[in-house]
């Protein structure tokens, strides 16, 4: 029984107060109607909740089953001949003075009232022959052996709401015929199916709740011990549903556009649960876009076609629980411009011919990337490196598919991303993690902030994921250096800023002529050399280096931040611009053999 303590300042005393009646005691000896000794002292038992905070026991024994005799209202009989009553404080008394109160060949009616300052519980009634007996006792006034439950247990100690669990008990001996093992979970008592020692019921319980399992009779009485368990309700987990996906412009409109103009698209999404996360389009030309967006929030992209013929584009939606929308595909016809002649004129003098120095051809710079595929190999394609230029991975008979690009100018290998949702897809982003204190700066970083597939999202997990592969024959794979992945930007004007180690960089600097324009150039993002590393994202991408303030005004930490090794570098290919960020932050990454 459950009880509430209530703590008041009395005379330098603490009052105790409960907040029920004790639970009725149970009777267990004389425990039938077989007569007793009537020249041995009679031992009465019985036992009740000790949570029930007794403060003593009535036991009353009468010649009657209605106890004639007993004054209810003051506690005590009238004589000992007819009644006899006593109060003790354990549960349990002998009666051993015989004559002052049973007499030989007698029956004999008992029950006991267990006392709390809440009040009195009255047992159930017993009856037994002192000697032999004097007429048969109704079989009501006896008392069955009942067993005990020794424990109860559930298969789950929390469920969601709707679903079920199931509360077992064991119990020492056989249930008696007439009795029944239940539960009260707070729903009134259920009868417990099985046989001795095990038996369960399966319940969908709707809310968190204490539970009770005694021996009852047909009436519901608690005819055993009762033994108390828990268990736990939840809310349930909405089920993930996937974004919705609509294109705002008009469709005429954008079915057509000229070779080197900007051709603009608007979309927006929806997300039931309000886990949008991102809108990407593949432009149909091995370029794409992504960008993060809010649920119904209007998105336009933009993008140049640089060949004439027809391109076909498609969008889709993604949610944080990497659900993908409907897609979204629009061809477009990239139409070439209208060459116009020049118009011929005839001299009207005759010109003077001006002697001509003759140039000298400057030899071709020899090629600075080359292609390796999966297996370690370099795919023969130089020729076509040398010349135009490609627009898509090439796939050589009898050679692995492109998968690294080798910088002969660096001597390091890179790897490259894809697009089909696979471990090295352009799309997966990571948290900077590195467990090794002599290369995390003295802060690791944070295990899965990032959305990926093939591993866990971080960049230890990603680097060990890879060198298992042995990405082109390479097991030494790694996050670039600030310096090394810096080396890979390539400014829209040719104009590149000065390198400052540890300190944030302007890759891509402006002429001075144009301060107002960082990059003085329309459009050339990502900033990096597609034709060799396709599918880069204008995004930010981890380096290896951890950030370490200096003292300069410039880079000094603010007074309230109190650790300064928990931000690494990265570089943005949009601008070619670098900075440090929370290692806890998501990005993308590149990595680097060599």
């Amino acid at each position: 029984m459950k009880k509430v303590l209530v703590f008041a300042s009395l005379i330098g005393a603490t009052q105790i107060v409960y907040a029920a009646k004790p639970e009725p005691p149970l009777l267990l000896t004389p425990s039938s109607t077989t007569a007793l000794s009537s020249t041995a002292p009679v031992s009465f038992t019985w036992s009740n909740s000790k949570g029930a905070a007794i403060t003593g026991y009535r036991l009353i024994v009468s010649t009657t089953p209605d106890f004639a005799g007993y004054n209810q209202k003051n506690k005590v009989c009238r004589n000992n001949i007819v009644c006899f009553s006593t109060t003790v404080q354990k549960p349990s008394y002998s009666l051993s003075n015989l004559k002052s109160m049973l007499q030989p060949d007698s029956d004999y009616y008992w029950r006991v009232e267990a006392i709390n300052n809440q009040g009195t519980s009255t047992s159930s009634i017993a009856g037994f022959a002192f000697g032999a007996l004097a007429k048969p006792i109704d079989i009501k006034y006896t008392i069955v052996a009942m067993p005990n439950i020794t424990a109860v247990t559930t298969d789950f100690p929390s469920i969601e709401q709707g679903k079920t669990i199931k509360i077992s008990a064991k119990i020492d001996a056989a249930v008696p015929t007439g009795y029944a093992v239940k539960v009260d979970y707070g729903n009134g008592l259920v009868a417990m199916a099985g046989s001795s020692p095990d038996y369960s019921v399966t319940i969908t319980p709707v809310k968190s709740s204490n539970y009770t399992v005694g021996i009852y009779d047909s009436k519901n009485v608690l005819k055993s011990n009762k033994v108390t368990g828990n268990f736990e309700v939840t809310a349930p987990i909405p089920t993930n549903v996937a974004p919705v996906l609509s294109l705002n412009s008009n469709v005429d409109k954008i079915s057509k556009v000229g070779v080197n103009n900007t051709y603009t698209i608007e979309l927006s999404a929806t997300d039931d649960n309000g886990d949008l996360r991102q809108i990407t389009v593949d432009w149909g030309d091995n370029s794409s876009d992504s960008a993060n967006v809010n649920d119904g929030e209007k998105l336009s992209l933009a993008h140049i076609y640089v060949t004439a013929g027809i391109s076909t584009w498609t969008a889709t939606a993604y949610d944080y629980g990497d659900l993908s929308s409907n897609i979204i595909t629009q061809a477009v016809t990239v139409e070439a411009p209208v060459i116009t002649p020049p118009t011929s004129t005839t001299p009207t003098t005759t010109p003077t011919t001006v002697p001509t120095t003759p140039v000298v051809a400057t030899p071709p710079e020899p090629p600075r990337y080359f292609e390796i595929a999966e297996d370690g190999t370099e795919l023969p394609d130089q020729a076509i490196l040398m010349g135009a230029g490609k627009s898509a991975p090439l796939v050589v008979a009898g050679h692995n598919s492109w998968a690294c690009t080798r910088d002969d100018k660096t001597k390091l290998i890179w790897e490259i991303k894809t697009n089909d949702g696979s471990l090295r897809d352009k799309d997966w982003t990571y948290s900077w993690y590195e467990p090794d204190t002599t290369k995390n700066g003295g802060y690791a970083g944070a295990q899965n902030a990032g959305i990926c597939k093939g591993s866990t999202c971080n960049t230890s997990a990603y680097i060990k994921a890879l060198n298992d592969q042995k990405l082109c024959g390479q097991s030494n794979w790694r996050l670039p250096t600030k310096k090394e992945l810096e080396g890979l930007v390539v400014c829209p004007n040719g104009l590149s800023g000065s390198y400052v180690e540890n300190e944030i960089s302007d890759i891509c600097a402006a002429p001075t002529s144009s301060p107002t324009d960082p990059l003085n150039s329309t459009s050339s993002v990502p900033t990096i050399d597609t034709v060799y590393f396709p599918n880069t994202q204008t995004d930010w991408y981890w380096t290896s280096d951890t950030y370490v303030p200096t003292l300069s005004a410039k880079a000094k930490p603010s007074a309230s931040k109190t650790r300064f090794n928990d931000s690494a570098w990265h570089v943005l290919f949009y601008d070619g611009r670098t900075r440090p960020d929370n290692k806890g932050n998501a990005a993308r990454i590149r990595l680097v053999s060599g």
